[in-house]
Parts: C-alpha cells; sequence; structure tokens
C-alpha cells in the first residue's frame, strides 16, 4: 500500500460516519453528539496521516481539512446542524474533496 490508500483506507470509516452524523442531526439534533465523535475521530487519522501524500488533491484537502472539522465544530458548539452540514458540503474545501481525492481508493 502506498501513502494515499493507507490514508484515504484510514479515513473511510469516520468519513462515513461524520456524513451519517451530519445528515442526522438535520432532523434530530440530538446527533450532534455523533458529529463532534466523529470530528475527532478524522482528526485522529488526519494527525497520523504523512505530511504530503503522493497526491496533490489529497494534500489540498488535508490542508483545508482543519479549517472544515473547526467550522463544523462551531455548528455544534451553537447547536446548528445546518452549519456543520455547509461545513461539510463546501464545495471547495468539503468533504467532496476528499471523495475526489481518494477515488479509486479500496472501498472508496
Amino acid at each position: 500500500m502506498n501513502d494515499l490508500e493507507t490514508t484515504c483506507g484510514a479515513l473511510k470509516a469516520p468519513t462515513i460516519e461524520l456524513m451519517s452524523a451530519t445528515m442526522l442531526a438535520q432532523g434530530n439534533a440530538g446527533a450532534l453528539v455523533r458529529v463532534q465523535a466523529a470530528v475527532e475521530g478524522v482528526r485522529a487519522v488526519l494527525a497520523e496521516a504523512p505530511s504530503t501524500t503522493s497526491s496533490p488533491a489529497f494534500d489540498a484537502w488535508a490542508a483545508s481539512a482543519p479549517a472544515v472539522l473547526a467550522e463544523m465544530e462551531a455548528g455544534v458548539e451553537s447547536r446548528d446542524p445546518r452549519r456543520a452540514w455547509q461545513a461539510f458540503t463546501d464545495p471547495v474545501r468539503g468533504f467532496d474533496q476528499l471523495g475526489q481525492a481518494c477515488a479509486g481508493m479500496p472501498g472508496w
């Protein structure tokens, strides 16, 4: 496995949980605790990831991820699930960019 494959593989489960929790929170603000836990899961993977990979697209997403995760946390703290969703789905910095960077990797 290469660095990108390993990192994308490690991000798969916490990213799916983050998406699921953020979607659930849209109709149930009580699910924001799951959003917070999933944000922490993504952060934990990124903390162990190499500072650069073989993918400029992934590296660009990883550079913006802390700000996106912080914005999602701000949504959790303010009990604003829409804010968390907007950060997750941001067309420039959001998790779609991660999906594009990891496209073709196992499970993606």
